[in-house]
């Protein structure tokens, strides 16, 4: 029996790329990167490839994996400066929500950089001064929770308690925990752990391949603010799926090294965010082109009937975006071997292809031994999409 389901907008917003996109740029990553370490992801191209979506299966596990995936850059401009000094536990601090509570007073506290290290918060009543090296190491040792009761060590004769509450990360992490992930590869690469070297870089390449997708750069990021709900999954999964044999070029070359990974990685988002005025405006143009019958068609997908955009819909809007698809798609494939690469280099090149052992199976993640009970309806929420 086949069942009919109206997914456009829905179950292929899953999933950011698609899976079958991050296979494909993890797969072809591995090409890119120069002898002699390309022997070693060689050897691992089969976990690479198919661990790429890792990170998609765990958003409905681990608590706060879903803001690894994206940033809302829209959010964090003020005209066209960027209020973020892009420092992780810098941000979350100076962007925070703070609160000074003593007896039944509670005060918002703006905090502000002083000199001397130091953070100042102000509020209408009171003033605090903390050493912003012992508070970056408070927030960082207290990872994603959005709530964070301050130590009061760090304010001492102090009547009152400080409270953190976190207004960076429901906005989205994906350059910080990029950043964070390289740091982790290399020490991996210094440490020669095999096995959690081709797990960080198929997680990573999952990650980098998310920065190149221009609505995981804006809070409008399924087109519902602008009534074109549904075009997160059309830009970067239908198109793929339907042209990446015929249109795609997926030998960039080969990987270079980058001296700056954190600069590399937010020059990423920044550039994919400058793309999302054409993602939207020319999926308006293609429908007003394409004849309204030639929108959504209907495909099998195993026992499911799926209605989905057209492919005459879709090469138009590829067409119409002048092969900004494409170019994203390069893009990700030399930008995720140039950092893996490039961990190779900064952690002194060990010699990890000549390491014994067998390759991974792509079975051997913890995520294939969750037992998830998520049950999917049709009201997905964001989490969903990135």
């Amino acid at each position: 029996m086949t069942v009919l389901v109206m997914l456009f907008g829905l179950s292929f917003a899953v999933n950011d790329w698609g899976f079958f996109a991050h296979r494909k740029i993890n797969y072809y990553a591995v090409l890119t990167v120069p002898p002699p370490v390309n022997q070693f992801f060689k050897f691992h191209i089969d976990f690479l490839q198919l661990r790429a979506v890792d990170p998609d299966r765990r958003r409905y596990a681990v608590p706060g994996e879903g803001a690894r995936h994206f940033i809302d850059l829209d959010y964090w401009y003020d005209g066209d400066s960027l209020m973020l000094t892009r420092d992780f536990t810098l941000d979350r601090l100076l962007q925070g929500h703070w609160e000074w509570e003593t007896g039944d007073s509670v005060q918002v506290m703006e905090p502000m950089l002083e000199g001397a290290g130091r953070i100042q918060f102000l509020g209408n009543k009171s003033m605090l001064s903390i050493d912003s090296f012992a508070l970056r190491q408070e927030l960082y040792g207290m990872s994603n929770d959005s709530i964070i009761f301050i130590d009061e060590f760090l304010y001492p004769q102090s009547e009152g308690r400080l409270t953190f509450y976190d207004s960076l990360i429901e906005h989205g992490i994906v350059p910080y925990h990029v950043e964070i992930m390289y740091r982790q590869l290399v020490e991996a690469m210094q440490h020669k752990d095999l096995e959690l070297i081709v797990k960080i870089c198929a997680d990573l390449g999952h990650y980098i391949g998310d920065a190149h997708v221009p609505l995981h750069t804006t809070s409008n990021y399924n087109g519902q603010f602008t009534d074109q709900l549904g075009i997160h999954s059309f830009w970067e999964s239908r198109i793929p799926e339907l042209f990446e044999k015929t249109h795609f070029n997926s030998l960039v070359g080969p990987a270079e090294y980058i001296e700056d990974v954190p600069d590399f990685i937010w020059s990423t988002v920044l550039h994919s965010y400058s793309l999302v005025p054409s993602v939207l405006s020319m999926d308006k143009k293609a429908r007003q082109n394409i004849a309204e019958q030639h929108h959504y068609c209907y495909e099998e997908r195993g026992s499911t009937l799926v209605r989905t955009p057209c492919p005459r819909l879709a090469r138009e809007y590829m067409n119409l975006m002048n092969g900004m698809v494409q170019e994203q798609w390069m893009r990700a494939i030399h930008a995720v071997g140039s950092v893996w690469y490039s961990a190779w280099i900064d952690s002194g090149q060990p010699e990890i292809w000549n390491e014994t052992g067998s390759a991974l199976e792509p079975d051997t993640t913890l995520v294939d031994r969750i037992k998830l009970k998520f049950k999917r309806t049709s009201d997905h929420n964001r989490s969903d999409l990135h």
